[in-house]
């Protein structure tokens, strides 16, 4: 989510903020490594990578709103569905099924123009590849 987050300030020619919210998420994993390492074993490392990476990410998106993109609760929603997967299959199973579901049926990820674009998009592609698979095999 980082490096989707980090294409903003790319496109906005921002290219020297790019190592700012990799060092916070650096310092942070060490911090709570030193924290959680002794008390918690490995558990306590996965925490900590965890926690960084989220210092990483929510520190990107501050650095994006900054200068101009718009952060609404799309982007929050779409952020922290990751976290889905470590609750464990059926419940990020349940999490992505409902986020589709969400972004299908209601403008809280994508608004009108944004869901019309992206089923022409989806009916176009389907258009160009339903001819690769009813052409006949041709013999060499």
């Amino acid at each position: 989510m980082y490096l989707i987050a980090q294409n903003y300030l790319w496109c906005a020619e921002k290219n020297w903020l790019q190592t700012a919210p990799l060092a916070l998420g650096l310092i942070a994993n060490v911090i709570l490594n030193l924290a959680l390492l002794p008390a918690f074993g490995l558990y306590g490392c996965v925490l900590a990578a965890a926690g960084g990476a989220l210092v990483c990410l929510v520190s990107v998106l501050e650095l994006n709103r900054r200068h101009g993109m718009t952060i609404d609760r799309g982007v929050w929603m779409l952020a922290i569905a990751p976290a889905a997967l470590g609750l464990g299959p059926w419940p990020a199973v349940t999490a992505a099924l409902a986020l589709a579901a969400l972004a299908l049926a209601s403008n809280a990820l994508f608004s009108e123009s944004e869901r019309r674009q992206l089923w022409t998009f989806a009916v176009e592609t389907i258009a160009k590849l339903l001819p690769l698979r009813l052409r006949p095999a041709t013999s060499s």
